[in-house]
């Protein structure tokens, strides 16, 4: 998923990525903040093929946690912030992750 993103933000990087009501951002925008986040996570331990939760509503923050998580070399668990405080925390557990966005 991320390489094919990489491959666009080359080919137009000044086009937009993402519009959101709050904010828009370029492909080299999101590309930049992406792969800053993904060295952020490698350096906070994520390994590959680890799960990284993300708590987030819907929003270009969450592509940017998705991306970056890819980057890194993991993969995401997408959890509901709207969901009851009781079932996040059972998503956590039952998917064991180590690190969480928020």
């Amino acid at each position: 998923l991320h390489t094919l993103f990489i491959t666009q933000a080359q080919m137009q990087p000044d086009h937009f990525a993402v519009i959101a009501s709050d904010r828009s951002l370029t492909y080299a925008e999101l590309l930049r903040r992406a792969t800053h986040l993904g060295h952020q996570l490698r350096r906070s331990g994520v390994l590959p093929n680890q799960l990284v939760a993300i708590v987030l509503e819907k929003g270009w923050e969450q592509f940017v946690a998705v991306l970056g998580v890819l980057m890194a070399g993991g993969a995401y668990v997408p959890i509901d912030p709207e969901l009851p405080q009781e079932r996040r925390d059972y998503l956590l557990k039952q998917t064991a992750v180590q690190h969480v966005l928020t």
